[in-house]
């Protein structure tokens, strides 16, 4: 009898861990693409899509805006063509000036950054904290567009599927390019 009950308890045990571990598994992200703005990533639901004009250091810029929320946290992806505005000035200077932008805008501190590339194209990731809110950024310099990814989370709770959202972003083909 003992053997059964043993056997029953450690059924029992490895099926509370089984629910355990799926509920905290990964929130499962699925392809979103967006052919006008070239891009394609996967977010854990349809984004909410917002056309904003921002003042920036080149003049004012429409940028298109694709958010979630989930669990607490933001996963953004912007896209801001800047035109003949950019055309022939520095790539790396357009994403420090973006990167010293978001800092400011969130009233954040830079914890680490590192120069990426994506196709060919020159990129800049960072990471920053607020009082309370922690950010992932990557960000591309493709032509004379900025693309920027964003992942802001408490800073006591990061969003689990942080590197599965930032690696998916992929540059797909413009209509009639």
């Amino acid at each position: 009898m003992r053997m059964k009950s043993a056997i029953r308890e450690g059924t029992a045990i490895c099926a509370a861990l089984l629910c355990l571990s799926a509920a905290a598994q990964t929130p499962q992200l699925k392809e979103y693409s967006n052919a006008a703005d070239g891009f394609a990533v996967s977010f854990p639901n349809m984004p909410l899509v917002q056309t904003k004009t921002v003042p920036t250091d080149a003049g004012s810029v429409e940028l298109h805006d694709y958010s979630v929320q989930i669990d607490g946290a933001s996963l953004i992806v912007t896209v801001s063509n800047y035109g003949a505005q950019i055309t022939g000035k520095d790539g790396n200077a357009e994403l420090q000036g973006a990167k010293n932008g978001a800092l400011k805008n969130a009233d954040a501190k830079l914890k680490s950054e590192k120069l990426i590339t994506l196709a060919g194209n020159r990129g800049l990731e960072f990471e920053a904290e607020g009082n309370a809110t922690h950010f992932t950024v990557r960000m591309y310099m493709v032509g004379t567009a900025l693309y920027q990814q964003l992942v802001a989370a408490p800073v006591e709770k990061p969003y689990e599927a942080t590197s599965g959202f930032l690696d998916s972003f992929k540059l797909i083909p413009k209509p009639g390019s």
